[in-house]
């Protein structure tokens, strides 16, 4: 017996292989616990699909906004269709990232505050 609930239909890496049509077909089986790792591993973490190619640059990038904004660069990620490669939005969802579209940061970091 597994002392892991593993999800037998869950989405395999890599990012690149997750189409809108699967990632819906998909979540609708999910659990809480698998929607929380869901979004740990797929939401929050990894290489964006728009830095797929160039991933130091996405480093890079982060790096450059967490020393203007003080806070560490892992606590910077990069959410929205820039992170999947489309749009998870309600009434978007599956709109392919494009030259249109634009980085969606957030910080994870409890002291963070920053008003625009």
């Amino acid at each position: 017996m597994s002392p892991f609930n593993l999800h037998d239909t869950a989405i395999a890496p890599p990012l690149s292989d997750v189409t809108p049509e699967k990632l819906k077909a998909v979540y609708s089986t999910f659990t809480t616990p698998h929607i929380q790792a869901f979004v740990y591993q797929w939401l929050s973490e990894g290489v964006p699909a728009v830095f797929r190619s160039n991933p130091f640059l996405f480093e890079d990038l982060r790096s450059w906004i967490g020393t203007k904004v003080n806070v560490h660069p892992k606590c910077l990620i990069l959410v929205g269709s820039a992170r999947f490669g489309f749009s998870l939005g309600k009434d978007g969802y599956g709109r392919p990232f494009s030259s249109a579209s634009d980085l969606d940061f957030a910080c994870i970091e409890q002291d963070f505050l920053w008003a625009a």
